[in-house]
């Protein structure tokens, strides 16, 4: 479709992408630069830019740190006054860029132009199959498929006709012809968002760390996605507010060390807290 929606011959997707984050940019700029004069007479009076800004963004999930290294990288000019709708622009952008990174994700890959997947690759974009998606979910819910994330029929499957040809469509299609041997995408979006972009780890608390288990016996009850570099008192926290403020220690279960709030955790580490 074109920007309006229209089917036609030859559109490009991605400048619907490009359309999409321009308007990101100049929105979040509209927030930057709210009452710019009055805000960069703050500024002069004392107060630091970055510190303004951090305050006005903190809403918006972004850290003091991401604002101090947008600023640095922008080279904007010292004279706040001076800052206008392209600086405001700039700013945008790279807080963008480094606060909320983008994923593009193009659903209907099972009926797109060789063309535009080629486009969409070359962007850096994910092409994915939601329906495919959806319909696998329902098979296996359905018992007829066991799927993690290929799938396979489930021993004593009766099917119809319609249902063995539409997962053999399906097979077809995730076996490599359509997403790089990436099933559907849908897998490959959430890893992507999880361990690039947003650069997490997952942290597994348990109260035996004999079994890696609750008290009901459940290995691996939970698991949480901490930022890369968080620690055990932030794992506490993460459980509940009342085990990190009773933090006393905790142990590494896999190596049955004990370790204190401050010790970083690594991706996959499976941890026992102990609090009063």
């Amino acid at each position: 479709t074109d920007l309006e929606g229209n089917h036609v011959d030859g559109a490009d997707p991605m400048r619907e992408v490009e359309f999409l984050a321009g308007e990101l940019h100049h929105w979040l700029a509209g927030i930057i630069l709210r009452n710019w004069s009055r805000s960069a007479r703050a500024v002069e009076s004392g107060r630091a830019v970055e510190d303004f800004l951090a305050e006005r963004l903190a809403g918006l999930g972004f850290s003091r740190e991401q604002v101090v290294a947008a600023l640095r990288e922008c080279d904007l000019p010292a004279n706040v006054q001076a800052w206008g709708d392209a600086e405001g622009l700039a700013l945008a952008q790279k807080m963008q860029a480094l606060g909320k990174p983008i994923i593009v994700a193009a659903n209907k890959a099972d009926v797109a132009p060789a063309e535009n997947l080629a486009a969409l690759a070359a962007a850096g974009g994910i092409p994915v199959a939601a329906d495919y998606e959806l319909a696998l979910r329902n098979a296996s819910k359905a018992g007829l498929i066991a799927y993690r994330p290929e799938f396979a029929l489930a021993d004593g499957a009766s099917l119809s006709d319609a249902q063995r040809a539409g997962l053999e469509r399906i097979a077809a299609f995730i076996s490599g012809a359509g997403v790089d041997g990436a099933g559907t995408g849908v897998q490959r979006c959430l890893e992507t968002a999880v361990l690039d972009r947003l650069d997490l780890i997952a942290a597994f608390p348990v109260e035996d760390e004999t079994h890696y288990a609750d008290s009901h016996g459940k290995v691996l009850p939970d698991g949480y996605l901490l930022p890369r570099g968080a620690t055990a008192l932030e794992l506490a926290y993460k459980v509940h507010s009342d085990i990190g403020d009773g933090f006393i220690r905790a142990i590494d279960c896999r190596t049955k060390r004990i370790i204190g709030k401050d010790h970083v955790l690594q991706d996959g580490d499976v941890v026992k807290i102990v609090a009063g």
